[in-house]
C-alpha cells in the first residue's frame, strides 16, 4: 500500500493538465482497483503504475513533435480507450473469489499481459522520458512471472487444504469448468517439488513427511473422492507405495501387486516383465501405449491412474500400470463368488467396452475373462488392451508367438495362430471364446486338453466350438446367444463387428 499515495498524488497533478481529466480519473481507478485484486497483486500494481505513467505522459504531449492540433486529441482518445479497457479488466478480477481466480488464472494472466502491452504501446507514442528500458522491462516481467507462479502455487495449496474451497471446485466442475483437473495437476506437481526439495527418492515416500505434505495428500484424495477425477499427471513416481515383497497374482509376462496412492487409496499395480529398467526404448513405447489408455473415457473401460517407471530391479522391470483396486476381481472370480450374478449383463457391458475401443481404432489383442474386470458397481470393465501389440513391438516377437507363450491359444482366432497380427475381427472371435468361458466357468474348447492340441487342430481347419450342456449353462446359453457365438467364429471377413455383437446382446 505504500506506493498507492504516491501514485495517486501523481494522478492529481496529471488531472490538472488540459484535456486529460478523464485519463487521470481512469488511472486512479485502476490503481485503487489493483489493490483489491485477490491475487497477482504485484503484477496488477505494475498495471496501475503504468496507467499513472500514461496519464502523466499526456501532460507532456503538447511538447512532443508531430502532435499539434487534432492529433493531440486523437492520441488522448486512444489513451482513454486503453485505460478504459484496463480498468474494465481489473474490475472483473476484483469481483472474483480465490477459487474462481484460480480457475480463470490463464485468462487473467493473458489479460494482464495484454493490458501491459497496450499500455506500453501507448507510452511509446508519447516517447516518455520515464519509459522503462527494454532490458529492465524484461527483468521486471520475469520477476512478475515468478511472483505469479508463487502466488498460483499458494492459491492451489489453499484450495487443496480447505474443505470449503474444495466444495466450490466441485460445484464449478459440475458446471463444466476444468478447475478440478487443474487443482489435481498443481497438487501433484507441488508434492513432487516437496519430495525433491527434501531429497527423497521419487518412489519411496519418506515416513517423516511434514504436515504440509500430508495435508496436500489428504486434500488431493478428498478431491478425487468428491469428483472421481484420477491423477492428472500420469507419471506417479513417488505417489505409489508398493505393498509387500511378493506379487499377489501373475502370469507368464506380468505380475499384480497391491499398492497405495498418496498413502491411502488402494490401487492395483501391474508390472510387465518385458519392460526393463535398462531398456529406455522399450519403456518409451510402453509409456506411449499408456498415454492412449489414459485418454479413454468409458464406464466399461478400466480407469487408468497412471504409471510408475522406477519400481526397481527387485521385481525385474521398470514400469507398471496403476489402476483402481477392484475387490470384485475379474468376471470369472466375481461370478464364482456371486452365483446369482447376471452373466448376460456382464457380457453386454464387456461388449460395449470392446466396441468403444474399436470405435477409437484400438485393437485389444487378448480378449478373455481374466482381462474383463468387475467394478464396485457391478459393471464389466475391459483392461489390458493393446498390450499384445506393445509387447510385440518391444520384444520384436510376433504377437501370435507371445500370446501362445502366455497360454492364450484357446482364445486366439485361427489367423492369429497362423502368424497374423491382432485385429478387430480377431477380437470378435476372442470375445466369443470369452462368452463360452464365462458361461461354463472353464477354458473354451475344453474338449481339447492342451494348447498344443488346439494349435495343431487350428492349422488343419478352423475349430467350431461344441455347444456346452448342463443346467447352469442352459440358463444363459439361449439359441440366439449360441447362434451369435457361432457367427463370431466364422472367417475374419464374415464375423460381425463388435458394434453388431453389442447390439445383438442388448436385444436378447
Amino acid at each position: 500500500m505504500e506506493a498507492l499515495p504516491l501514485l495517486l498524488a501523481v494522478g492529481d497533478a496529471a488531472a490538472q493538465a488540459v484535456g486529460v481529466p478523464i485519463a487521470a480519473g481512469l488511472a486512479k481507478e485502476i490503481v485503487t482497483s489493483c489493490e483489491d485484486v485477490a491475487k497477482h497483486k504485484k503484477h496488477a500494481r505494475m498495471l496501475g503504475a503504468k496507467s499513472m505513467q500514461l496519464s502523466q505522459a499526456l501532460e507532456e504531449a503538447p511538447e512532443a513533435p508531430g502532435l499539434e492540433g487534432t492529433k493531440i486529441q486523437e492520441r488522448v482518445d486512444e489513451v482513454v480507450a486503453v485505460l478504459e479497457k484496463t480498468r474494465n479488466r481489473v474490475d472483473r478480477w476484483v469481483k472474483m473469489s480465490v477459487v474462481l481466480i484460480t480457475g480463470k488464472r490463464n485468462d487473467i494472466e493473458s489479460g494482464i499481459e495484454q493490458s501491459r502491452q497496450e499500455l506500453d504501446t501507448a507510452l511509446q507514442i508519447f516517447s516518455l522520458k520515464t519509459q522503462i528500458s527494454q532490458e529492465r522491462g524484461q527483468k521486471l516481467a520475469k520477476t512478475a512471472a515468478e511472483q505469479i507462479d508463487r502466488e498460483n502455487k499458494e492459491m492451489f495449496r489453499q484450495i487443496i487444504t480447505n474443505q470449503e474451497h474444495l466444495m466450490q471446485v466441485v460445484q464449478l466442475s459440475q458446471g463444466g469448468e476444468t478447475i478440478a483437473r487443474d487443482v489435481m495437476q498443481e497438487g501433484q506437481e507441488e508434492l513432487k517439488h516437496m519430495r525433491l526439495e527434501k531429497g527423497h527418492g521419487l518412489f519411496s515416500r519418506s515416513p517423516t513427511s511434514g504436515r504440509r505434505y500430508l495435508d496436500m495428500e489428504r486434500g488431493l484424495l478428498t478431491l478425487h473422492d468428491m469428483t472421481g477425477i484420477p491423477p492428472t499427471i500420469g507419471i506417479l513416481n513417488g505417489e505409489i507405495k508398493k505393498e509387500g515383497e511378493i506379487a499377489i497374482a501373475g502370469g507368464n509376462n506380468s505380475d499384480i501387486w497391491r499398492g497405495r496412492w498418496l498413502g491411502q487409496k488402494q490401487v492395483a499395480l501391474k508390472t510387465i516383465r518385458a519392460v526393463r529398467s535398462e531398456d529406455k526404448k522399450a519403456e518409451k513405447r510402453f509409456i506411449s501405449q499408456i498415454k492412449i489408455w489414459s485418454e479413454l473415457e468409458n464406464e466399461h473401460i478400466l480407469l487408468l491412474y497412471g504409471i510408475v517407471t522406477d519400481i526397481g530391479t527387485q521385481i525385474h522391470m521398470a514400469s507398471g500400470l496403476v489402476s483402481p483396486w477392484l475387490d470384485n476381481g475379474n468376471v470369472l472370480e466375481y461370478t464364482g463368488e456371486h452365483p446369482e450374478a447376471d452373466k448376460l449383463h456382464l457380457l453386454r457391458g464387456a461388449a460395449k467396452g470392446l466396441s468403444y475401443l474399436h470405435d477409437q481404432n484400438i485393437v485389444h489383442g487378448n480378449v478373455k475373462c481374466s482381462n474383463i474386470l468387475v467394478s464396485d458397481s457391478g459393471k464389466a470393465c475391459i483392461s489390458d488392451f493393446g498390450m499384445a501389440k506393445t509387447l510385440e513391438d518391444i520384444t520384436k516377437t510376433a504377437a501370435s508367438t507371445t500370446l501362445q507363450n502366455m497360454g492364450c491359444a484357446r482364445w486366439m482366432a485361427p489367423e492369429i495362430i497362423e502368424g497374423g497380427s491382432p485385429s478387430k475381427a480377431s477380437d470378435t472371435y476372442s470375445f466369443a471364446m470369452a462368452i463360452l468361458e464365462l458361461l461354463t466357468g472353464k477354458p473354451p474348447i475344453a474338449e481339447l486338453k492342451t494348447d498344443i492340441a488346439i494349435i495343431r487342430a487350428m492349422t488343419r481347419a478352423p475349430i467350431r466350438p461344441k455347444r456346452p450342456t448342463g443346467d447352469t449353462v442352459k440358463r444363459w446359453l439361449t439359441d440366439d446367444l449360441w447362434a451369435l457365438v457361432l457367427t463370431c467364429c466364422e472367417t475374419s471377413q464374415e464375423r460381425p463387428t463388435m458394434e453388431g455383437v453389442s447390439a445383438a446382446l442388448q436385444a436378447m
